[in-house]
């Protein structure tokens, strides 16, 4: 028997798009793995293996003409998504690690490019079959290819931070923070550090760093009052985002504070987030940071 959580997490998923939900599935809990979207039509269907001939033949003209028509309706466009998720899987699943990954291209490339040029309308496939998925890779792959469709495609997809599925949210966050400053996402962000899961938190905070000045006083600020030692590593990862004096000050700050407690977790955040932000590959000595943060430019 379906547990009374899980029955409420699948019914706040179906409300994200409940016009795609297959007619044969309400009422019944969403299953494990791809989310039952509404079948195609004939017409419909017939788009869709004219779309996938093109992209099997690699006829990037002809498959651009298909998906715009296609993606003009939403259950068409889901389908098309999927068929490009589909590959992009099947591409990251068997990808070789090997040095060739490094002067080829490789083979997943092509199903993510095309899924971010489909952009917001692929976003609901991208959601309902990757960051509802059980593996945290599939929600990974997810949260990437949200963040490449960057800040336009958000607001089609943002109500995914509201589920009630942790780790739906923490994937959907992950995404607003891969994405470069924008005001839009940096709100998302902020919205996201009243929420109830440490996780969900804890991936806002690091994404902060890259949302400009902006972020890094958020940041700062939530160092100050932060006691909870994992947010609080959260925070120094995010600072090492940041390029300016005040949030190298509060890093070697944090640094000495840590040294003075022993807490190794923040050492190590802290030295890491040094780096990253001097551009130096040595993790050096509190005294060197202390003397490397005097010389810099007053703010």
């Amino acid at each position: 028997m379906e547990r009374p959580d899980a029955l409420a997490a699948g019914r706040v998923w179906v409300g994200l798009w409940p016009e795609l939900l297959d007619p044969g599935a309400s009422g019944s809990p969403l299953p494990d793995g791809a989310f039952p979207v509404v079948p195609p039509s004939r017409a419909q269907l017939d788009t869709l293996r004219e779309a996938e001939r093109a992209w099997r033949a690699k006829d990037d003209e002809r498959f651009a003409v298909v998906r715009a028509r296609a993606i003009a309706d939403p259950v068409t466009s889901f389908w098309l998504a999927r068929l490009l998720v589909r590959d992009l899987l099947i591409a990251t699943d068997t990808a070789p690690a090997s040095t060739a990954a490094l002067v080829i291209e490789v083979p997943w490339r092509r199903p993510f490019d095309a899924l971010v040029g489909v952009g917001s309308a692929a976003a609901p496939c991208v959601v309902l079959d990757l960051l509802r998925a059980t593996q945290a890779d599939r929600r990974d792959i997810g949260a990437r290819v949200l963040a490449a469709m960057g800040p336009p495609a958000v607001g089609v997809w943002r109500r995914v931070l509201a589920v009630d599925d942790a780790r739906g949210r923490r994937a959907g966050v992950r995404a607003l923070a891969l994405m470069a400053a924008d005001d839009g996402v940096r709100a998302g962000l902020v919205s996201s550090l009243a929420d109830p899961d440490p996780g969900v938190r804890a991936e806002a905070l690091r994404g902060l760093g890259r949302q400009g000045e902006a972020g890094g006083a958020c940041l700062r600020d939530r160092l100050a009052a932060e006691t909870d030692p994992f947010l609080r590593i959260a925070i120094l990862e995010g600072l090492g985002d940041q390029r300016d004096r005040a949030s190298a000050e509060a890093l070697v700050s944090a640094l000495a504070a840590a040294l003075e407690a022993r807490d190794n977790g923040a050492i190590a955040a802290a030295r890491a987030s040094l780096m990253r932000l001097s551009g130096r590959r040595e993790p050096g000595s509190l005294v060197s940071w202390q003397h490397w943060v005097a010389r810099l430019p007053a703010r």
